[in-house]
Parts: structure tokens; sequence; C-alpha cells
């Protein structure tokens, strides 16, 4: 719903090119800052929240980094924030580079856990686990429930997406893609 809130605004808005900031600052000034201070609010616990989840994911396997609030896990989050926002403004064409590497990287754990599913897979762990174990009563609420879960756990993810709006004044028309500046 999101990208289809952006398409709208793009298209009826096609002069603006700067993301979140700049549809809200146009509708209203003290609106436009209100809702530019909440996302950047929301933001920051965003990246507090994700690191020390991966902080506190690696913790066990590193000990140094805890529970995700050590001293140590703080110093190297803070380093990996200021990379990335470094790599960003070096342009657009070096943050390509690192989102190919990260897509590989995603992509190749999933491969590999098919693969691994395709040698190891157990249909009656698979129908006890969709009704949410084989000790609970076999009903569709269980499995919506489960759905609900997930639906969460995704909107978790894509959690920031938004943010690539503001990027959108370097996106090439498609009729510019054969013409170089």
């Amino acid at each position: 719903m999101l990208a289809f809130v952006f398409q709208t605004l793009a298209a009826r808005k096609p002069d603006i090119d700067s993301g979140i900031f700049a549809y809200a600052s146009t509708a209203s000034a003290s609106t436009g800052f209100c809702r530019a201070v909440g996302f950047w609010i929301g933001t920051c616990v965003g990246n507090v929240s994700y690191w020390v989840l991966i902080k506190s994911t690696l913790g066990a396997f590193f000990p140094v980094f805890g529970d995700g609030n050590t001293l140590t896990a703080v110093i190297v989050a803070s380093i990996l924030v200021w990379a990335f926002h470094f790599l960003i403004l070096r342009g657009v064409q070096g943050a390509a580079g690192i989102n190919k590497i990260v897509t590989i990287a995603k992509i190749v754990p999933l491969l590999l856990f098919i693969v691994v599913l395709l040698f190891n897979f157990d249909g009656q762990i698979f129908y006890d686990n969709l009704w949410g174990g084989p000790e609970t009563e076999k009903t569709f609420s269980s499995v919506w429930a489960q759905v609900r879960q997930t639906m969460l756990v995704t909107v978790f993810v894509f959690i920031g997406i938004e943010a690539a709006s503001v990027y959108s004044r370097y996106a090439m028309k498609r009729e510019d893609v054969g013409r170089r500046p």
C-alpha cells in the first residue's frame, strides 16, 4: 500500500522529487516539519532496534556483544551506521554496488536452504507445525494466528523502504535510459 501511495503522489506531483518531507511540506509547512521529525524519530528507533537485535544475535556466538547492549556492541553498531551513511554520501552508484552484494548474500542462503530442505523434508513435521504443533487442536484459527504473526514480522522487515523515495530524483526516467548526462 505504501508503494501505491508513493506512485499516486509521484503521478499527481511529478515536480516533487525528494521524498516524504517534500510531499508533507507541500501540504503544509508545519505538518511537513512534524511528519519529518516523526519519521526521523521512527528511523532512529528502528535503527537502534535493528542493531541491538543483530548484536544480541551475534552475542550468542561472540560473547563480547552480550545482549546487544554492551559497549563493544554499541561501538561496532555505531561504526556500521556511520559506514552506511558515508557510503550513501558517496553516491547512488556505490550504494547500488553494495546493494548487489547484499542481495546475493540474501539469495545464496535461501537457495541453500531450499536444497537442504529438498533432501530433509518430513511431511509429518510439516503437517504438525502447520497447525501450531502436534499437541495443539487442528483449527484454522491457529493458522490465522501464525499468518498474523508473520505479517507483523514482514512489516518490521520493510520499515524504512519509504526512505528510498528520498533518492527518487536520481532515478532515470525510462526515456532517458539510453542518454547519459
